[in-house]
């Protein structure tokens, strides 16, 4: 099963004329790929449906700067590539939460992890990165979703500073 994978044989109960079967990626073709699947049974007429495997929609953490000062906040978004999803939640995660801590708003500190639900057909939000007090170091913020392939984020915790111009 190189495209998809079912679950064979697969059994209609006396009195029914149809059933459900899970068929999943086969694993080994490359993605997009598309492929017959057949039904035959003893006595009854071969049908068969055309499956496509598509990879999955990313979901992707990005802060609007690599880097944020420790002890200051930078905002980030996530963005589903898809929205058909009908609502779901979003684990976003700090690779390090002694360095790197992840909020919803302004106000509240930070945390290591936190899950934000998405509404039918949302395809993105915004989030908060706070770099710990006295601390530097480069974390990773993860957002992840079932069905959604994750496009991390790396985070510089640094120093922060003050540029003086045109003195």
């Amino acid at each position: 099963p190189a495209c998809v994978a079912a679950t064979s044989p697969v059994t209609i109960i006396t009195g029914q004329v149809s059933t459900t079967s899970t068929v999943t990626y086969g694993g080994s073709a490359g993605l997009t790929c598309s492929t017959y699947l057949v039904a035959t049974a003893p006595n009854l007429q071969t049908d068969s449906v055309l499956v496509t495997v598509s990879p999955a929609p990313a979901i992707t953490a990005s802060t609007n700067y690599p880097q944020v000062g420790n002890g200051l906040v930078e905002s980030g978004n996530v963005f589903l590539a898809a929205n058909n999803h009908g609502g779901l939640s979003v684990t976003l995660t700090s690779s390090d939460s002694s360095l790197l801590l992840l909020s919803t708003a302004l106000g509240p500190p930070g945390v290591g992890s936190l899950t934000v639900p998405v509404p039918p057909l949302g395809s993105s939000f915004t989030y908060y990165v706070h770099g710990v007090e006295g601390v530097s170091g480069i974390a990773v913020v993860t957002a992840s979703a079932p069905g959604f392939a994750p496009v991390p984020d790396t985070v510089t915790v640094v120093a922060p500073g003050i540029e003086l111009q045109g003195l």
